[in-house]
């Protein structure tokens, strides 16, 4: 990989991790994407070797920490099995021609995709073609990709809504308004009770306005990781008011199903992304605020702590939830002192996940005269692990470093 290092050195002053070797648990990992998604799910691994395959939940960005190269380092050559495109954002998506490219160069190394059985996605092709509006360039990079890849690809439902009751009014059986053709995928050869099941997808039937674009949060994949006594609700960019159509769906034909350890907060972690009734319903032991700096907002860590410090009402001795909450407008010109909780474990329960933190400071130079705080680009990369149980489900922020100042995301005091 002498092309991937040489980029590296060139290009990077924070630290890209090799993937942990795979053990006994199910691990996940929330790359720190910038404005972006990208999580990676990793078999369990076995005593003679086998194991450690991935599987790809989103991987894209519009602004990056991690570049592409990045992801290839980190995949290493651990096998990948399973593909899954949420929805046609490029936050969500941009990756995976870069990352998977069809046209490989004989000298380099990629992931590897000997074992690759499927590329689910929500919607057509063509919706996966970005640009500003209609008459202006599209970038086709991730519709070609699927096109170069169609013997792999699935579209999930046909394209057709599922999870909400209107499925159930417009003529559909129980089976397929549950997405059910496609649920109980066994992500892992060695375990075949680690199951990825969808929950809700394209809700908005694929379809584009008047004027010729499309909404396509509204049409994201909503899936439930699961293995034994252990899930995680992984939202894409579902949000209100559909978020509540689906809860209210499952609440009524399946009571307890979206129930689930861990919360990965909708939509970047914005306020309408994450509804109290999605809090409600899942009741996670954990949440937590994926890979984005620009849209986690104070209010939507304040409304799933409110929400789950019912859940403890009974018990005086465990605190599932930290005492104090510091975070802050990533966009303010002034911020807080300090910002602690994002550089190790919580045991507490509740992780509060940002890819910033430390100490503001005043940048002194002709971009800030009026001598505003500025915060340093420390970023995490967040690591799940379980053995299938509640109590041996852990989340911890691992530091990769600081990226190279200018800061990576912009103060409004910022000027050219």
């Amino acid at each position: 990989m002498k092309f991937f290092s040489s980029l590296l050195a060139f290009s990077q002053a924070y630290l890209v991790d090799d993937i942990p070797e795979p053990n006994e648990e199910l691990n996940v990992y929330a790359l720190p994407m910038g404005h972006g998604d990208g999580t990676i799910i990793q078999c369990p691994g076995g005593p003679d070797g086998s194991g450690g395959e991935l599987s790809i939940f989103d991987l894209g960005t519009i602004v990056k920490y991690y570049e592409w190269w990045d992801v290839v380092k980190f995949l290493g050559d651990y096998p990948i099995r399973y593909m899954f495109l949420t929805h046609a954002d490029e936050t969500h998506v941009s990756f995976f021609p870069k990352v998977f490219p069809t046209d490989q160069a004989e000298t380099e190394s990629y992931p590897n995709l000997s074992q690759l059985q499927q590329i689910y996605h929500t919607c057509p092709f063509d919706n996966y073609s970005f640009g500003s509006c209609n008459s202006c360039p599209q970038d086709t990079s991730v519709m070609d990709w699927l096109e170069d890849n169609k013997e792999k690809t699935f579209m999930i439902n046909e394209g057709e809504a599922c999870g909400t009751a209107a499925c159930l009014a417009n003529g559909g059986d129980l089976k397929k308004c549950t997405c059910s053709d496609d649920r109980g995928i066994s992500l892992c050869p060695g375990h075949l009770d680690i199951k990825l099941d969808f929950v809700a997808a394209n809700l908005n039937n694929c379809e584009r306005d008047r004027f010729g674009q499309l909404n396509s949060d509204k049409d994201s994949l909503v899936a439930k990781l699961s293995w034994n006594d252990f899930s995680m609700m992984l939202m894409g960019d579902n949000k209100s008011p559909d978020q509540e159509r689906v809860v209210d769906f499952y609440d009524s034909i399946d009571p307890g199903y979206l129930s689930s350890t861990v919360l990965k907060l909708s939509h970047h972690g914005s306020l309408y992304g994450t509804t109290l009734d999605l809090v409600d319903a899942v009741q996670p032991e954990k949440a937590h605020l994926n890979q984005d700096w620009s849209s986690g907002e104070c209010a939507t860590f304040q409304k799933v702590k409110d929400s789950l410090r019912k859940y403890d009402s009974s018990s005086s001795d465990k605190q599932y939830i930290q005492d104090e909450i510091i975070c802050y407008d990533a966009w303010a010109p002034d911020l807080p002192d300090d910002q602690p909780i994002r550089t190790r474990e919580n045991t507490d329960g509740l992780a509060y996940y940002s890819t910033t933190y430390g100490s503001r400071f005043v940048n002194q130079d002709t971009h800030n005269p009026a001598g505003l705080y500025t915060w340093p680009c420390i970023i995490n990369r967040l690591d799940l692990s379980t053995d299938g149980t509640s109590e041996g489900t852990h989340m911890t922020p691992r530091g990769q470093g600081e990226m190279p100042f200018p800061p990576c995301s912009k103060p409004d005091f910022w000027n050219p």
